[in-house]
């Protein structure tokens, strides 16, 4: 196939993408009992449509939304997986936020730490800067986590949130991610001093010290 043809191709498949199927895939979720096999093909539609820059109206984004929380009930690690890195991409309203922020709260605080980590950075990627107070001692509490993937992932999320313009409210983060500088594991120490600079950026001498 000629490089002409093959870009006559992709641009066909792009236009293939259907996002009232998409849509209507997403029922699935809702059925009691869960077909896994049904909701990953459905999952793995969702990311195909995003990866092509597929436009959702807002009543289709509202129920991919809620077609997709219903998936917290299953205790099947691939479909989590799925399910947190698609709703980093969805963009929700403030109500939706909360919902998402309440259910994934309980991911972080859970004992299970397998799903801790990627909790984590779904939580930083999706939380509304003004409710950032109230929420934070999740994110604290796991920077100094014993688990060095959710230790990495709280400080990486820590990272996001600078990005986003939420500096302030890392800084109060700051003994605790001193301590994690000082964490036997070594992904752990290198997030952490890359957070420490990142923070102290501003400040050309303390940034220095890094160097």
């Amino acid at each position: 196939m000629s490089k002409n043809e093959n870009n006559l191709s992709t641009k066909i498949e792009k236009q293939d993408i259907s996002t009232s199927t998409v849509v209507q895939k997403c029922r699935v979720f809702r059925d009691v009992p869960l077909n896994l096999s049904k909701c990953r093909n459905a999952m793995i539609s969702i990311l195909q449509a995003f990866s092509q820059d597929a436009q959702f109206s807002e009543k289709d984004r509202t129920e991919l939304f809620f077609s997709l929380t219903q998936l917290f009930t299953s205790k099947d690690s691939y479909i989590h997986r799925l399910l947190l890195l698609l709703l980093k991409e969805i963009p929700v309203n403030t109500h939706d936020t909360l919902i998402l922020t309440h259910s994934l709260s309980k991911d972080i605080s859970s004992s299970q730490t397998s799903k801790q980590g990627q909790a984590i950075r779904c939580f930083c990627a999706i939380i509304d800067p003004k409710n950032i107070l109230q929420n934070e001692r999740f994110l604290k509490l796991s920077i100094v986590s014993p688990v060095s993937y959710t230790a990495s992932a709280a400080l990486c999320g820590a990272l996001h949130l600078i990005e986003g313009g939420n500096k302030e409210a890392v800084m109060r983060w700051l003994p605790e991610i001193r301590m994690a500088s000082k964490s036997p594991k070594r992904s752990v120490r290198f997030h952490a001093c890359l957070l420490l600079y990142a923070l102290k950026s501003d400040d050309g001498y303390a940034a220095a010290q890094f160097a």
